[in-house]
């Protein structure tokens, strides 16, 4: 059996997005690793019945989300100018 050097550089990136409506307040983190398959952490622990698990979140103009089909589990970020 050889011996395997392996060298890894994980670069970590972590935003944490807080929504606040007049019933409840959201935090989602949102964390992009380099060299690693991207993904979304949604934590259920203390949140609100009916709360469910965001599996995707993407930057989308106003314009396209209004004309597109919508994911229920899909956070939508719609930048202003």
């Amino acid at each position: 059996m050889s011996k395997i050097d392996l060298e890894v550089e994980i670069v970590k990136t972590e935003i944490d997005l807080t929504v606040t409506t007049e019933e409840n307040t959201m935090t989602l983190t949102i964390v992009k690793y380099e060299n690693v398959n991207n993904f979304v952490r949604s934590v259920l622990t203390n949140e609100p019945s009916g709360a469910t698990k965001i599996e995707n979140a993407v930057s989308i103009s106003q314009i396209d989300y209004d004309a597109g089909t919508k994911n229920g589990t899909t956070l939508y970020i719609i930048p202003t100018i």
